[in-house]
């Protein structure tokens, strides 16, 4: 049990992360004795974006379901709803939670590995042959919730984690001693302040073997997969993936008895849902070359002989992934500023840092700028407050969906601005179009309930002899902007003459 006076400030702080109202509904639902599909059918669907993201789970490779499930009454027949409700659950949860974000806590690791938790959770299922999958799923996705709930109300826990960089349950006891209670402790707090399932609580509870009650006679087996889930996860994240796999396959042989054999499926399945869950979740997990190398080191280490030092897994995470360096004039910290708001000094300070490394190292560099179309419209049907949510939520989505080092920033007004480091033009034209369509293609919620549909318009321009300061830069890339919004709307433009090849 959490500590009364710990709890007490839990309690207090306003800013605790709750379930949205779909969640709960959809929870009552299926806790009523007389189970009425048609009316969790309507409670899914009345969010929009939760039910296209439930859809899209059920038609993923996860399920195998032969025909296309194109309704979420269809989809409650063929998965039972349970399983549509912890699917709908997943996804609720995270969505919420993250609107509750602030600075000094790195999310983007947080929920990468809570993720692969989860994946890794459902696949030791599947591999155990238990019948249901997604419940370890759901699970093993709050396993950690408890530490963003610590970094809620201390503001030092960020720098506490990064103090104590290690094994992950080594954790537990520092935490207790600094903060009166463990992360898990916490999350198996918040599971019951929110009323989930008692089955998904009880699950949550073995994720962490150090604190793990026994488990109930007949879910021996059940509370083992919970327990690799984290461990097995550590192994996908490790800087040297081969040598986290040899040191597992101890534990995984003493816990569930998996050979090597099995541990080469399970990996491999890993693998093969891990990309598909982060787009579902909008969670930076790495490109898919990066996910078939750290499949390939993880049977390096599994398989028999020495293990070379030399890690491509970690080199390619290096490369692309936020990292505090000389190599990486922005760093992490800043980044998560200048997406948080509109700050045009931190925005110009990013922008000089990026072009004087470019010029330095004789890199490209581009920069696209994105005009939300009619925002001033949205702003009067759905309100000013609502609008400023929206422009939250679109800086992540548009951060999502660069590589870790390139940089999505507030700009003005309704306007976004992309770095890309070591882009040609020719490429930002291509991540432009890309995210262009997909802009078009997605709906984003904005609370109670209610999604939004946006389109954008977007100005590409790189370094070059006609734009060689950062403000000749950003010059070119509003040039280009007006080019595409007098010509035609909903496109991308860029400045002609500008270099199209990278530098060898």
């Amino acid at each position: 049990m959490v500590s009364p006076v710990l709890q007490d400030r839990l309690e207090r702080c306003r800013t605790l992360p709750t379930l949205p109202a779909v969640a709960l509904q959809v929870v009552r639902l299926c806790d009523k004795p007389n189970f009425d599909m048609q009316e969790m059918a309507r409670a899914v669907s009345s969010d929009p974006v939760l039910a296209a993201k439930v859809l899209r789970l059920v038609n993923s490779a996860a399920f195998g379901i032969k025909r296309e499930v194109t309704a979420i009454p269809q989809a409650l027949m063929f998965l039972g709803a349970k399983t549509v409700r912890n699917v709908a659950l997943s996804f609720a949860l995270v969505k919420d939670v993250r609107d509750s974000e602030r600075p000094g806590f790195n999310y983007e690791g947080f929920w990468r590995r809570s993720l692969v938790c989860a994946v890794a959770a459902r696949e030791l299922a599947k591999l155990a042959g238990l019948p249901r999958a997604e419940e370890p799923f759901l699970a093993a996705l709050t396993q950690d919730i408890g530490m963003l709930a610590l970094a809620q109300i201390e503001p030092g826990y960020g720098d506490f984690l990064m103090a104590n960089a290690g094994p992950h349950d080594a954790l537990l006891e520092k935490e207790k001693a600094q903060f009166g209670d463990s992360h898990a402790g916490i999350s198996r707090w918040l599971l019951k302040r929110w009323r989930l399932p008692a089955e998904i609580q009880s699950l949550c509870a073995h994720t962490h073997s150090l604190e793990a009650p026994s488990p109930v006679k007949g879910e021996e087996k059940i509370a083992r997969v919970m327990g690799l889930s984290g461990p097995a996860a550590d192994v996908w994240l490790a800087p040297d993936a081969a040598l986290a796999a040899r040191a597992f396959a101890g534990l995984a042989d003493e816990v569930l008895g998996l050979d090597v054999r099995a541990l080469e499926s399970l990996f491999t399945s890993i693998a093969a849902s891990v990309l598909e869950a982060a787009s579902l979740f909008d969670v930076a997990i790495g490109s898919k070359d990066q996910v078939e190398a750290t499949l390939a080191r993880v049977k390096v280490g599994l398989a028999p002989g020495e293990i070379d030092s030399f890690d491509p897994v970690a080199a390619a995470q290096k490369a692309s992934q936020p990292t505090v360096d000389p190599d990486d004039p922005v760093g992490e910290a800043l980044r998560n500023v200048i997406l948080a708001d509109h700050d045009e000094p931190v925005l110009e300070r990013a922008l000089v840092a990026m072009f004087d490394e470019a010029t330095r190292s004789a890199k490209v560099l581009s920069v696209v700028i994105v005009d939300i179309d009619g925002f001033a419209r949205v702003n009067t049907n759905i309100g000013r407050a609502v609008g400023d949510r929206l422009l939250k939520v679109l800086g992540h989505w548009f951060k999502m969906r660069l590589r870790g080092r390139d940089v999505a920033a507030r700009f003005e007004g309704a306007a976004f601005v992309l770095v890309l480091v070591e882009t040609p033009l020719a490429g930002a034209d291509l991540v432009a179009e890309r995210l262009r369509r997909q802009l078009s293609e997605a709906a984003f919620e904005v609370g109670a309930g209610r999604s939004v549909t946006v389109t954008g318009t977007f100005g590409c321009a790189a370094l070059g002899n006609e734009a060689n300061t950062p403000r000749t830069l950003m010059g070119k890339a509003i040039q280009a902007l007006r080019v595409s919004k007098t010509t035609r709307r909903i496109r991308t433009s860029s400045i002609p003459n500008a270099p199209r090849r990278g530098i060898a």
